[in-house]
């Protein structure tokens, strides 16, 4: 395969990993911006390594099995996960509310893990995305123990007063409470998980918590909140984060979680 070749191939399996929805060859060729016929070659490839699969057998593709190992991969080398899924699957059990963990990964807040609740309306695996830390309940409640003279984190506009009264209100509360990105009409319950030195590493988030919900959710999940804490302390492993070695300032995520340090 030439080098042309080989870029066409990741071009069109960066828009897979972008679309929000399966997409035609013809789609894949405009947002790849290649001709037609080059798209097609390259999807041909991709579906026969499993990168891309037909849905439903129509001439509509998603990404495949591969693609969702090499996801996996990435979300493996944080191996808080592991350590915290017994405990998100405590918290659904408790709550019946979706819950996430996301990680901070420089500027943003990516969810590596997701467990469906069992009174959720909506029960979609969202693994893998990325958010500014300014934007949601994960987010929030970890960029509220950062410190905000790292002005990278936080927005330059007129929103940044109103983040910062918000963030505010995290540290004295103990946890972020954002509208539902969800399960519509619910609220979003972030408690950020702290290593060695009290900086966010990580924040479990209960998605989809109704305001009647948020009355008696709190002392039973604050037990399972504070056994994972004591966790993460009695082991440092848990703590190291794949990329602390690389400046906060230098990541960037694309769509497909590609990590670029300029």
């Amino acid at each position: 395969m030439s080098v042309k070749s080989a870029e066409g191939v990741f071009s069109v399996l960066h828009a897979l990993a972008a679309a929000a929805e399966p997409k035609s060859a013809s789609e894949l060729a405009h947002t790849a911006r290649l001709p037609l016929t080059s798209a097609s070659r390259a999807i041909a490839t991709l579906e026969a390594a499993g990168f891309a699969r037909r849905v439903n057998g129509a001439a509509r593709f998603e990404l495949g099995n591969a693609a969702q190992v090499l996801a996996y991969a990435f979300m493996s080398q944080f191996p808080i996960r592991d350590a915290a899924l017994p405990y998100l699957q405590q918290l659904v059990t408790v709550s019946g509310v979706s819950t996430s963990l996301f990680v901070r990964l420089g500027r943003y807040a990516v969810r590596v893990a997701f467990i469906a609740g069992t009174n959720s309306v909506i029960n979609v695996n969202a693994l893998g995305e990325a958010r500014l830390l300014s934007e949601g309940a994960a987010g929030l409640a970890m960029l509220a123990h950062c410190d905000l003279l790292e002005s990278s984190l936080m927005p330059s506009d007129s929103s940044r007063e109103s983040i910062e009264a918000r963030l505010e209100e995290i540290r004295s509360r103990g946890h972020a409470w954002e509208e539902s990105t969800l399960e519509q009409g619910g609220h979003d319950l972030g408690v950020a998980l702290l290593d060695s030195a009290s900086k966010p590493l990580a924040c479990v988030v209960l998605e989809g918590v109704t305001a009647e919900q948020s009355t008696f959710l709190t002392p039973p999940l604050q037990a399972v909140f504070l056994e994972l804490q004591r966790r993460l302390e009695g082991d440092s492993e848990l703590l190291q984060s794949h990329y602390a070695h690389v400046e906060h300032t230098r990541i960037e995520l694309g769509p497909d979680l590609s990590l670029r340090a300029g």
